[in-house]
């Protein structure tokens, strides 16, 4: 791992334990009020905004994973440049006193963790490893949707079983006829992967992760290789649907055997 590596790698572990900390905070303060008409007061304020400012200024970071840099400085001043990316926050957060607070403390508290780094020593410093995963760009996504539409006959969210498509060899399951065999088909698919797979979703969160990252979590969202050899969509309406020739005799081959 060299120099700019530890730096992202560094500051995406910064976010990823800020955003887990905040996010668990405000779901204990949610979980101990039981009221289903649960109104945000002034304290909500004061924490939901902090790890939704996480998430954004991640999501620059993962758009920089694997990229190269001319040097350290020019990657410091590139994971500066997160805090701003994708910064769009519903009305109340830009003008509610409170959240609007706790938006810039988050920021600022970023901005210090960075300047905070020991780069004289970063070359010695030892950095644990995150699993890869990197943030598409859009252009990137634009080209994955094309190369789905054109091997699957996928049209941006909506495919089998919720529509009819000719000429596509596919398996769909409903998620909860699915849920006996997950945790077996989740192993076999990450068995397949050739280091690196793509997950595109509707909200526009478009990623290439680590074959170890894979799982079968998510709504209107697609996975599938890198060579688009396999795909497996899950709808909003909770079903399962795969696709590609081997990934098909290894969902038929989990499912027979533990049907039997």
């Amino acid at each position: 791992m060299n120099a700019e590596e530890k730096l992202v790698t560094l500051s995406r572990r910064y976010c990823l334990e800020h955003y887990k900390y905040w996010s668990n905070v405000y779901s204990k303060r949610r979980a101990r009020i039981k009221s289903a008409s649960y109104q945000l007061d002034r304290k909500d304020y004061d924490i939901f905004p902090r790890f939704q400012k996480l998430e954004r200024i991640l999501y620059g970071i993962e758009s920089l994973v694997g990229k190269i840099f001319l040097n350290a400085d020019d990657c410091m001043a590139q994971l500066r440049e997160a805090v701003h990316y994708h910064s769009i926050y519903l009305t109340e957060l830009t003008t509610d006193p409170r959240a609007k607070k706790a938006l810039l403390e988050e920021e600022m508290n970023y901005l210090a963790f960075l300047d905070g780094i020991d780069r004289a020593h970063i070359d010695e410093q030892f950095v644990m490893p995150l699993p890869y995963v990197r943030r598409l760009s859009d252009d990137e996504a634009r080209e994955i949707r094309r190369r789905l539409q054109a091997t699957y006959q996928f049209d941006d969210f909506a495919w089998i079983p919720l529509i009819e498509v000719d000429g596509v060899k596919s398996l769909s399951f409903n998620v909860e006829e699915i849920t006996p065999y997950q945790s077996e088909l989740i192993q076999a698919v990450r068995s397949m992967i050739d280091g690196t797979f793509y997950q595109i979703d509707e909200t526009g969160s478009h990623y290439e992760k680590s074959g170890s990252e894979f799982d079968l979590i998510g709504v209107e969202t697609v996975w599938c290789a890198l060579d688009f050899e396999w795909m497996i969509y899950r709808s909003h309406e909770e079903t399962l649907t795969f696709s590609g020739g081997k990934l098909l005799l290894v969902v038929q081959k989990i499912v027979k055997d533990s049907r039997e």
